[in-house]
């Protein structure tokens, strides 16, 4: 992301998980403003940068106050440029209006701080990317999960690809969408099924 100019999606992201579940995450977004939150800074060289870091059953720390958004609407964190045919079908499930977000901390911030309720990471995320961030969303009461509704399992007993993608919510989904998480990744795997078989490579139980 730094190489090829993408700034607002340049993170660090460190997780810990127990027995497969994370339970704390930390996430720097270095050129990000402290003050602005989630809004890339103009200059590289004058961004203060933001951390945030959370523990499951515990807090999270986050780089503003986040008064609760004056809105009913559904709003979806993405990225600018959706490529995966998978991802658009996906998209135009999840519906709301679209916040764009490069990186999986970035939208994970947008969560957090109720700019956005929901979010589908890119197919070509790992473990490295679901696991601080899954820690930081839980503990602010959100779910994350891949997109038929199971658990990522985050430990060196499995493949690091998030094959089934990445579907994030946060606490206030299911109040603007009228449905929650698990019924979201009930649609997605019933609409979405073909093309889950061929990105897997195989057939779902």
């Amino acid at each position: 992301e730094f190489v090829q100019g993408r700034l607002d999606s340049v993170q660090t992201l460190v997780g810990v998980a127990w027995r497969g579940r994370p339970i704390a995450g930390i996430v720097g977004l270095v050129f990000h403003e402290r003050a602005a939150g989630v809004a890339p800074s103009g200059a590289a060289s004058d961004a203060a940068g933001c951390v945030l870091h959370g523990i499951v059953g515990g807090s999270v720390h986050l780089p503003r106050e986040s008064a609760a958004p004056d809105r009913s609407q559904l709003v979806c964190a993405a990225s600018k440029t959706v490529k995966e045919a998978i991802l658009v079908k996906a998209h135009a499930i999840v519906g709301g209006e679209v916040v764009v977000a490069g990186g999986c901390g970035n939208k994970i911030l947008r969560l957090l701080t109720g700019d956005a309720d929901v979010t589908l990471f890119n197919l070509g995320t790992s473990l490295w990317d679901s696991c601080a961030t899954q820690a930081l969303l839980v503990a602010n009461g959100g779910t994350l999960t891949n997109m038929i509704g199971l658990p990522i399992e985050h430990s060196n007993e499995v493949p690091t690809p998030n094959r089934l993608g990445v579907v994030a919510t946060a606490s206030t989904y299911e109040a603007r969408s009228g449905k929650t998480h698990r019924q979201l990744c009930d649609t997605l795997s019933r609409e979405l099924n073909e093309d889950l078989v061929t990105l897997i490579g195989g057939g779902l139980v």
